[in-house]
């Protein structure tokens, strides 16, 4: 006769495997001293693992004071990747244990992760949320050391905006901005000869405009790129002996991440 039906993916709580790892380290050392696994050092490798999204088995479990604390409850392949390290032991008891739940030969642990009710979990995974994207951010920023205040703001404000749901950061006052190409067609140049003419003459500072994040033509790469402010146009135009007036640029919002 086959076995009960298991609708559910067996799953093993962190603390659980963290009280495996003590019990083996603690008979193998014999009596004698042994590293111990904090709760909090394990939940931290988890987090860092790059194998593991580890915000999908976030979890909640109440300790011995009553207190709500995180954990994860993580299925066979995650759990057996944070053993791996471990001893022989400890790999084959977490094994066996998944095993005999999805067998049911072990009744299933009762699910620790709470839903929509619990408002302390969503905001501790929001918060969690927003401090991978606030990382993302400043990572994207590094990637592009020349962009201007303005730029890694709007990075900023459109990333950990569109997590948080609301406008935690402001987007930046920025004027308007024209690209080489929209001066240089209204002064009947070329995109070249504005750029060149730009960097003889030491154009590309913020008194003239600022690099924002923008797309490149030829791909979807993303790349820094200079747009100037009306005083970088008047400048230019200046240093062409011609004059013109410009219509609002083809491309609003350039700091717009796409």
């Amino acid at each position: 006769m086959s076995g009960p039906i298991r609708n559910f993916e067996a799953t093993m709580c962190s603390t659980a495997i963290v009280d495996v790892i003590n019990e083996e380290r603690k008979a193998e050392a014999a009596g004698g001293a042994f590293a111990t696994m904090l709760h909090k050092n394990f939940i931290a490798k988890v987090e860092a693992h790059p194998g593991i999204d580890s915000a999908k088995f976030l979890a909640q479990y109440k300790d011995p004071t009553g207190r709500m604390l995180k954990c994860y409850n993580l299925p066979k392949r995650e759990a057996e990747l944070m053993v791996m390290s471990e001893s022989l032991k400890v790999q084959t008891r977490v094994y066996d244990r998944l095993a005999a739940i999805e067998a049911g030969a072990l009744p299933a642990p009762q699910p620790r992760r709470t839903t929509g009710g619990n408002k302390s979990l969503e905001s501790f995974r929001q918060a969690r949320a927003l401090e991978i994207t606030s990382k993302v951010a400043g990572d994207l920023c590094a990637m592009f050391p020349d962009l201007g205040p303005a730029a890694q703001q709007t990075i900023f404000a459109k990333l950990i905006n569109n997590v948080a749901g609301t406008d935690v950061v402001p987007l930046p006052a920025v004027g308007r901005l024209y690209s080489a190409t929209e001066i240089a067609k209204k002064y009947g140049s070329s995109a070249q000869a504005v750029g060149k003419l730009a960097i003889a003459n030491n154009l590309k500072v913020e008194k003239y405009g600022q690099y924002v994040l923008d797309k490149s033509r030829s791909s979807d790469k993303q790349m820094s790129n200079f747009l100037y402010n009306e005083a970088g146009v008047a400048r230019i135009g200046g240093l062409m002996g011609r004059t013109a007036k410009l219509p609002p640029p083809t491309t609003q919002g350039r700091l717009d991440i796409e």
